[in-house]
């Protein structure tokens, strides 16, 4: 089934045209097959993607494609309701102190505008996101997805591999520094990260946190880079153990995963999942699929998370979640 998918890389001039074959299920990467391939993953799917094997990959040049629609948007959830369900996790987390973190997601649901153009959209993705992996992809199998995504989840090339702890988060115009939650919360990511890595690496290095800047967001951020053991071929088995993150699902992984399928209430579907290219010359580059949206005919479905803790305030977890929305919606 025929696919097609648009994409730049972070800090890239070049936007690409993909066209090829997708994958009627998903499929285990393979890490070792050294054809360029395009992929994307659902929420908490380890290392297996919807795949793209292009018969096609070339610097785009403006052209267009027709877009797949799904026909089943979903309803917005009401502030209420995830205001709610962000108390019920903030309690969880006070009665069980072995528990970390929830990330907790909603769904906005809106109407198209008359004008909407999607390629337009993705346009001015890449002129307003240049450190953010943008993409526009379509396929009857996926649907119509956008995202311009701060956050990579795997970088590889030869036996060097990297990553990122991306986890606090504050609106730009805030002039507040950041506070005990966030650290914590990044604390908690880098900690998982380095200790998912070191049964894997010769050599492992952290660099010091950092404020980036996204659009209207700040997050702390810090980089991994760790030497692969020679005899292991583990680049999947890392990817394994890394996704779903604690910036998306929560810790302990497994303890979030169960909390949010029980309770979210939605379904994350290709969010908060990974997206990129497998051995584009020579390199792997996967991101958490986030700041992301699903359009739809009439619609268009946007995703956004916020990390849960025991101190989270709900109604400023909601905020959080809106201006992770307007990452996109602004252009709306």
């Amino acid at each position: 089934m025929q696919a097609f998918a648009l994409f730049k890389l972070p800090k890239s001039d070049k936007i690409y045209f993909i066209k090829g074959q997708i994958s009627a299920d998903l499929e285990s990467i393979d890490f070792a097959d050294k054809q360029t391939r395009f992929v994307i993953s659902p929420f908490a799917q380890q290392n297996r993607a919807f795949v793209i094997k292009p018969d096609e990959i070339n610097e785009w040049t403006g052209e267009t494609f027709d877009l797949k629609y799904h026909n089943d948007p979903q309803e917005s959830g009401t502030r209420s309701e995830y205001i709610n369900y962000v108390q019920h996790a903030v309690d969880t987390l006070i009665s069980h102190s072995d528990i970390h973190k929830f990330v907790a997601a909603r769904v906005k649901n809106i109407d198209k505008p008359n004008d909407f153009n999607a390629f337009d959209l993705f346009d001015k993705l890449t002129q307003n996101y240049s450190s953010a992996f943008t993409y526009l992809l379509t396929s009857e199998i996926t649907g119509t997805w956008i995202g311009a995504s701060p956050e990579l989840l795997l970088h590889h090339q030869n036996k060097v591999l990297t990553t990122v702890a991306l986890a606090g988060t504050l609106a730009n115009e805030q002039s507040s520094t950041w506070t005990d939650k966030e650290i914590k919360e990044q604390q908690w990511v880098e900690d998982f990260i380095y200790e998912t890595l070191l049964p894997y690496s010769e050599a492992l290095e952290k660099s010091q946190t950092e404020t980036i800047s996204s659009g209207e967001l700040r997050h702390l951020k810090s980089t991994f880079t760790a030497i692969l053991k020679p005899e292991q071929n583990s680049v999947g088995e890392v990817l394994s153990q890394l996704n779903p993150t604690p910036a998306v699902c929560g810790l302990p992984q497994d303890v979030a995963y169960h909390f949010i399928m029980k309770m979210e209430g939605m379904e994350r579907q290709l969010y908060s999942g990974f997206v990129g290219l497998l051995n584009l010359e020579e390199q792997t580059h996967l991101y958490v699929n986030i700041r992301c949206a699903q359009i739809f005919e009439k619609q268009i479905n946007q995703f956004a998370g916020a990390g849960i803790t025991s101190s989270s305030v709900p109604e400023k977890e909601w905020l959080e979640t809106e201006n992770k929305m307007a990452a996109i919606g602004k252009f709306l």
